[in-house]
């Protein structure tokens, strides 16, 4: 269920907050990699204008903008972005466990862990390496949201 209109989740620019939302994308192995995307409230909006609305959508400003479109729907979260103005660099390998921390408003929060993809024999070598992560498919989410550096 998404947040309410006005509540401290609410990423609108009419939430009680200031709206907006921050993604944090980092290392949960310990090496203090970290990237922060703040999303504005002035690109949010609601799917309907009832209380609790289905869900929020983000448009960022520009399309080379690191995070582009963003839509939280139910139990549903998606996230599209990258380019080359992306702030996380795979410059160091290998990362193990790479963490995603999404938080909308002020109050709600998504976070996501998952360590690199095994392939076959090389084991994860071919998935987390300098410039490449895979994550592993299917990862449950974690119980408490992976420490951020």
């Amino acid at each position: 269920m998404v947040p309410a209109r006005g509540t401290a989740g609410d990423p609108t620019p009419g939430g009680a907050t200031g709206g907006g939302a921050v993604l944090e994308v980092y290392n949960a192995n310990g090496s203090g990699e970290k990237a922060t995307v703040q999303l504005p409230a002035s690109g949010w909006s609601a799917y309907d204008d009832r209380p609790t609305p289905r869900g929020y959508k983000y448009r960022s400003a520009s399309s080379s903008d690191a995070i582009t479109r963003v839509i939280v729907r139910g139990n549903l979260l998606r996230i599209r972005g990258g380019r080359a103005s992306w702030p996380y660099a795979l410059d160091q390998a290998p990362q193990v466990q790479v963490a995603v921390r999404f938080t909308i408003g002020k109050g709600f929060r998504w976070c996501a862990s998952t360590p690199a993809k095994s392939s076959g024999s090389s084991g994860t070598a071919s998935n987390d390496r300098v410039d490449r992560f895979v994550g592993a498919r299917n990862t449950s989410a974690p119980a408490v949201c992976p420490t951020v550096p």
